[in-house]
C-alpha cells in the first residue's frame, strides 16, 4: 500500500513538472518545438559503447538545457547524486534502435518508449547529476568543465574545447551555429539552447522496448519534436518532408552543415555515398533518402567474447582527387606506353577493402588512429573534365584554381568531401556490425591541397617565415592580454573577491587559447635539446634560402625578433620588409621548384613513379599554397561528426582497456633541416631526440603527440599500467 501511494505521490509530481514546463507533448503529437534540448556525448559514432554480454548494463553521457532542472526535479540536487525523476523523461525520450533500422524519422519512434513499462524504466535507469558547465580546469564545486567523470571519480574522457563550444556556447570556429531555417517564432521555436547539465546515466537492459541482441550494432537517440518541420527549401519544398521527430542532435549538425557551407565553401549535400558502389575511377552517386542523412549515432554492442579481435588502421589519407587521377590517360609515351590513370591507388577503395578483409576475417572492432584525410579542401572528381589530359591538368593547377587560399570554384575544390567519405564508410561498417573508434592526426586540419610531388622554392621559403613571424606576434599580443588578466585575477583574490577572480582567470585562459577563424598554427621543431618554438625567420632562412647572404645581417635569434624597438629600423622589420619584396618577385612564377621535395613519398603513395605521378597530374605537381597548412578549427568537423571526445578510455569486461588520444592543437617538427637536407647527421640527430622522449609502457595501440599523451598520462595514470602509446609521427 506504501508503495501504491509513493507511485501516485510521484506521477503527481512529475505531471506538475511537466505542466509547468509545458512540454509533455507526446512525440506523436507533435508541436514546433523540442521537448527537451539534449545530446549524447557518449557513445558517439567513432567512440562506440562495447561491453561483453554478462554486463548488462549501458553507459550513456548526456547534456541538456536548463528546462532539465525542473523537470529532473534537480534544483536542490548537489553533483554526484541521483537526479530524482530523470528516469520518466529518458525513458520518453530515448530510443534504442537496431542500427539497420536507425532511420530515425517518425515511422519508427511513433508511439514508443525506451522500456516496456513504466516499472521496467524506472528500475532500469540509473542517472547521476554532473552539474552544470565551467570554463575552469576541472570546474568549480558542482559543475563540470572538458573533463568526464563518473560517479565513482573516475576519469572516462577529454571533451574537445570545440565540441563544448558547440554544444553548451552555440558556437564554432567560425561563428554563432545559428538556425539554417529561421522561421518566425509563431510557427517554431527553432533556437540552439545552452546545453549546461551533464548527466551520467546507466540503463539496465532488462525490460528494454528493443532488447539488444549479442553481435549486433544498435544505436541510441535523443528523440525530440523537429521544429523545422515546416520549413522549406529554396524551391518552395518541405525541407524535411515527413519528418515529425528527430534527434536534437541531427538538427545541430544540420545547422552547423549549412553555416560551413554558407562561410567555408563546404559541400552540401548532406547524404552518404553509396559504398559498395564506389570504384577506382568512379564516385559513386548519394543515397538522397532520409535514412542516409548525415545524422548523429550513439552506437551499443553487446559481444558474446571474453575478448577482442581490433583492427588497426592509420594514416589511410582518403584523397578524393584519387579519382580522377585514376581516370587520367595520360602515358610516359604517348600512344604506346598503357595509361597511367588505371596504376593509380585509390586510398578509399583501398581503405573499403581492408575494412571487408579485417571484417571477414574476425575483426571485432576498427580503430583509425589518425589522417583519415590528405586535406580539408579537395578536388570534387564529380567535376572532372573528361577528355584531354590537358584540360584536366589545368583543373590540378593549384595556381589558376585558388586566390589567396580561397577556391575560385568552391563546387570544383569544395570542404569536407573527403569527410563525408570518411563518414559514409564508417557508417557502412556499423551496418555490417563492426563498430569503428577515430582519433585524429594532423591531416584533419590541414587546409588546403598541395601538388602530386609539392616542393620548397624560395617563395615559399620566404612566406614561410613571414607567416611565422605574424603568427608569432599574435601570440605574444594573446599572451600579454592574458598575463594582465590572471594580475586583475590575482587582485580580486587579494580582497576577497573569488568569484570575480575566477571569471578573470577563465577569461584568461580563453584568450591564450583563442585564435582568429581558419588561423593556421607554426610548428615546433622538436631537436636534441627537445621540443622549442620554431626557430627565428632570419636564422632559417638563413639555413634553408637559395638567397641566404642577404639575410644573414638582418638579425637571428629569437630574442632580438622580439626585443628590438619596433622601428622600420628594427631586425623585424628590415627582415619582413626583404621578405616581402623577395615574395613579391617569386610570386611572379609560381613554377619556379627547387630540387627539395616536401614529401617524398607521395608519388609512391600513389602507386607511381615520381615520373609518372607528374605526368598524370601535370606541370603544377610541385605546388604549395601554404607554408603552414594545420588549421586546428578544421577539426570542427570531426568532432561534430564522428564524436566530441578528444581522448578516451574504454574497458572491455576485466580483460581490456582501449585507450585513444587526440593529435592536439599543434604540429612539432622532427628537425626542420629533413625537409631539405638528407645529411646522415642531421637525421641521426633528430632520431635521438624523438628516442629521449620518454616512453614508459611497450607494445600497445593507438595514440599521437607526446603533449597529448603527457596530458592523458597525468589522468589516466593509475588505468594504464600494462598498456601504452604507439610512437608516431604523424
Amino acid at each position: 500500500m506504501a508503495s501504491n501511494v509513493l507511485d501516485k505521490v510521484e506521477s503527481a509530481r512529475i505531471a506538475a513538472l511537466q505542466a509547468a514546463a509545458n512540454s509533455d507533448a507526446p512525440l506523436d503529437k507533435c508541436k514546433d518545438e523540442a521537448e527537451l534540448q539534449a545530446v549524447i556525448l557518449f557513445p558517439a559514432l567513432g567512440t562506440p559503447y562495447i561491453a561483453p554480454v554478462s554486463e548488462k548494463t549501458i553507459k550513456v553521457y548526456l547534456i541538456a538545457e536548463s528546462k532539465c532542472e525542473s523537470l529532473f526535479d534537480i534544483k536542490n540536487t548537489p553533483q554526484g547524486k541521483i537526479a530524482p525523476l530523470a528516469w520518466h523523461f529518458i525513458n520518453k525520450h530515448m530510443r534504442l534502435l537496431p542500427f539497420k533500422e536507425a532511420h530515425k524519422t517518425s515511422t519508427d519512434l511513433k508511439g514508443t518508449t525506451l522500456y516496456g513499462s513504466k516499472g521496467a524504466a524506472k528500475a532500469g535507469i540509473k542517472v547521476w547529476y554532473r552539474g552544470t558547465y565551467s570554463d575552469g580546469a576541472h570546474g568549480a564545486v558542482g559543475s563540470w568543465s572538458r573533463q568526464l567523470y563518473d560517479h565513482r571519480g573516475t576519469l572516462v574522457a577529454n571533451l574537445r574545447q570545440s565540441a563544448v563550444d558547440f554544444f553548451v556556447k552555440g558556437t564554432a570556429a567560425y561563428g554563432l551555429i545559428a538556425p539554417a531555417h529561421p522561421l518566425a517564432p509563431t510557427k517554431a521555436d527553432v533556437s540552439n539552447q545552452p546545453l549546461e547539465h551533464l548527466f551520467e546515466i546507466e540503463l539496465s537492459v532488462q525490460g528494454l522496448r528493443v532488447p539488444p541482441q549479442p553481435n549486433k550494432a544498435y544505436t541510441l537517440a535523443w528523440m525530440v519534436s523537429n521544429v523545422y518541420r515546416q520549413a522549406t527549401t529554396g524551391n518552395g519544398r518541405p525541407a524535411f518532408k515527413g519528418v515529425t521527430e528527430w534527434e536534437h542532435q541531427d538538427k545541430l549538425i544540420y545547422d552547423f552543415l549549412w553555416m560551413m557551407k554558407e562561410k567555408k565553401q563546404h559541400f552540401w549535400e548532406p547524404f552518404t555515398f553509396n559504398v559498395p558502389a564506389i570504384e577506382q575511377d568512379k564516385l559513386s552517386s548519394q543515397l538522397h533518402a532520409e535514412a542516409s542523412r548525415l545524422k548523429a549515432y550513439h552506437p551499443v554492442m553487446f559481444k558474446d567474447k571474453p575478448a577482442l579481435h581490433i583492427g588497426h588502421l592509420t594514416d589511410v589519407h582518403i584523397s578524393s582527387r584519387h579519382f580522377a587521377l585514376a581516370a587520367s590517360q595520360a602515358a610516359v609515351i604517348p600512344g604506346v606506353s598503357e595509361p597511367i590513370g588505371p596504376k593509380v591507388t585509390n586510398s578509399f577503395v583501398a581503405l573499403r577493402e581492408l575494412f571487408n578483409t579485417m571484417r571477414n576475417s574476425g575483426a571485432d572492432a576498427i580503430f583509425l588512429t589518425g589522417d583519415l584525410l590528405d586535406f580539408n579542401q579537395n578536388f570534387n572528381p564529380l567535376r572532372l573534365q573528361h577528355g584531354a589530359t590537358k584540360e584536366q591538368w589545368l583543373q590540378y593547377d593549384l595556381s589558376k584554381q585558388f586566390k589567396n587560399c580561397v577556391a575560385q570554384d568552391a563546387q570544383l575544390y569544395p570542404r569536407g568531401l573527403d569527410d563525408m567519405l570518411a563518414y559514409s564508410l564508417i557508417k557502412y561498417s556499423y551496418l555490417h556490425d563492426c563498430p569503428v573508434f577515430v582519433v585524429t592526426g594532423n591531416h584533419e586540419a590541414y587546409d588546403v591541397p598541395y601538388g602530386i610531388a609539392p616542393r620548397l622554392n624560395g617563395r615559399g621559403i620566404a612566406q614561410t617565415y613571414q607567416q611565422t613571424a605574424m603568427l608569432r606576434r599574435k601570440a605574444q599580443q594573446r599572451e600579454e592580454k592574458a598575463t594582465k588578466l590572471e594580475a586583475e585575477a590575482q587582485a580580486l583574490e587579494a580582497q576577497n573577491k573569488m568569484e570575480q577572480a575566477k571569471a578573470k582567470r577563465d577569461e584568461a585562459t580563453a584568450v591564450r587559447n583563442s585564435r582568429e577563424p581558419g588561423e593556421p598554427v607554426a610548428p615546433s621543431v622538436l631537436t636534441n635539446t627537445g621540443s622549442t618554438p620554431m626557430a627565428d625567420p632570419a636564422q632559417r632562412a638563413e639555413e634553408l634560402s637559395p638567397f641566404a647572404e642577404k639575410a644573414r645581417n638582418v638579425g637571428r635569434s629569437v630574442e632580438r625578433f622580439f626585443g628590438g624597438s619596433g622601428k622600420d629600423d628594427s631586425p623585424l622589420q628590415a627582415t619582413l620588409k626583404w621578405i616581402k619584396k623577395k615574395t613579391d618577385v617569386e610570386a611572379q612564377n609560381a613554377y619556379e621548384y627547387s630540387e627539395s621535395r616536401a614529401n617524398e613519398g607521395i608519388p609512391a603513395d600513389h602507386n607511381l613513379t615520381i615520373y609518372e605521378a607528374c605526368m598524370a597530374y601535370g606541370p603544377s605537381y610541385g605546388q604549395l599554397l601554404k607554408s603552414w597548412n594545420f588549421t586546428p578549427s578544421n577539426f570542427d568537423w570531426f568532432f561534430m561528426m564522428f564524436t566530441p571526445l578528444s581522448d578516451f578510455q574504454v574497458h572491455y569486461g576485466g580483460t581490456q582497456s582501449f585507450i585513444g588520444l587526440d593529435w592536439g592543437e599543434t604540429e612539432i617538427m622532427v628537425n626542420a633541416d629533413m625537409l631539405v637536407n638528407d645529411n646522415h647527421e642531421i637525421k641521426q640527430t633528430a632520431q635521438q631526440a624523438w628516442d629521449k622522449i620518454d616512453f614508459t609502457l611497450d607494445d600497445g595501440i593507438g595514440g599521437n603527440t607526446k603533449k597529448a599523451w603527457d596530458a592523458m598520462a597525468k589522468e589516466f595514470q593509475g588505468n594504464l599500467q600494462g598498456f601504452s602509446i604507439q610512437k608516431r609521427l604523424g
